[in-house]
């Protein structure tokens, strides 16, 4: 999902952007069973930019591939194998492949959580360790209509299920990756809450397809001298309860360039601002972090929530 934050800067960017078939559709707000077995709704009509927007990445990914290709000395490269890159005299030599080498004097990272130049040439920390169970379900049944953002908790982690296209929905549930509850990926589960279980009406679901996936919070350790910056999820993943991963990732890859193009013009400054930023930004969310999930206080005592609200 992408934060109705994020349109303005799509719009400075590339007005096309903000047009792409890959915004597949405006999510009317969010409602919750977080610290409190009732619901709370939060409209969209409290964000000043309107609606967020549901993403179909795969082709929102490929509209920035093609806004990049068409703007001019640049060259879009599909990779067939993992690349590799060396650290040289003149820079960075990458290999893309047998047939294209490249030598660069700065290299913006933008592998997402491979984080290829944090951990090859930096530091990458974990700061906590968490896994998501993802299932993505289909119904035969027209009953469910609602497109809000739905998120609940439960002692050993939280959930959030949103309809995607059509007859689908995804449901995702978020635990600490050492004690893991135990859930079946075979079997379509019941969210903690009975309320928002009733509005995504799951019993009328079925599994297309269940797995596993690491969602660590991580940070990189900017570099200094710049001679490389990571962006987005290969700077920092974020938590995804926050819902900012794609406005961070859009956001850092547009200031990182404008800082490696002033140090073509053999300026720092901006890139030292940038990272002096970015350190704020990840203090400011750690402590965010820790309020929001200090509010759920029904299961205080156990291990997941008194992990992450101390």
């Amino acid at each position: 999902m992408l934060s109705a934050n994020a349109l303005p800067l799509l719009q400075k960017i590339d007005p096309g952007l903000a047009n792409t078939k890959g915004l597949i559709r405006a999510v009317p707000g969010a409602i919750s069973a977080w610290g409190r077995d009732s619901l709370v709704t939060r409209p969209s009509i409290l964000n000043p930019y309107g609606d967020d927007i549901l993403l179909d990445r795969s082709c929102f990914d490929a509209s920035l591939r093609h806004q990049a290709a068409s703007l001019p000395s640049v060259e879009v490269i599909s990779l067939s194998a993992p690349f590799q890159v060396e650290d040289v005299a003149s820079g960075w030599r990458v290999r893309v492949d047998d047939q294209h080498s490249y030598v660069a004097r700065y290299i913006l990272d933008g592998t997402g959580r491979i984080a290829y130049m944090a951990r090859r040439f930096g530091k990458r920390m974990i700061l906590d360790r968490m896994i998501c169970f993802y299932w993505e379900l289909i119904s035969d049944y027209d009953c469910d209509r609602d497109d809000r953002l739905l998120v609940t908790s439960d002692e050993a982690g939280w959930w959030y299920s949103i309809r995607t296209a059509g007859d689908t929905r995804i449901l995702c549930r978020f635990a600490e990756s050492a004690h893991p509850h135990v859930l079946r990926l075979d079997q379509a589960p019941f969210p903690a809450s009975p309320l928002l279980a009733d509005i995504m009406h799951i019993g009328r679901y079925c599994i297309r397809r269940s797995f596993v996936f690491n969602a660590s919070i991580e940070v990189t350790a900017d570099s200094a001298p710049c001679r490389w910056m990571a962006v987005g999820d290969a700077y920092a993943t974020v938590d995804p309860l926050s819902g900012q991963g794609c406005l961070r990732a859009i956001t850092d890859g547009h200031e990182a360039a404008h800082a490696i193009e002033a140090l073509f013009s053999g300026s720092d400054s901006d890139a030292s601002a940038l990272i002096e930023e970015r350190r704020r930004s990840v203090l400011t969310d750690i402590t965010r972090r820790r309020e929001i999930y200090a509010r759920e206080r029904r299961w205080r005592n156990q291990s997941f929530w008194a992990n992450r609200a101390s």
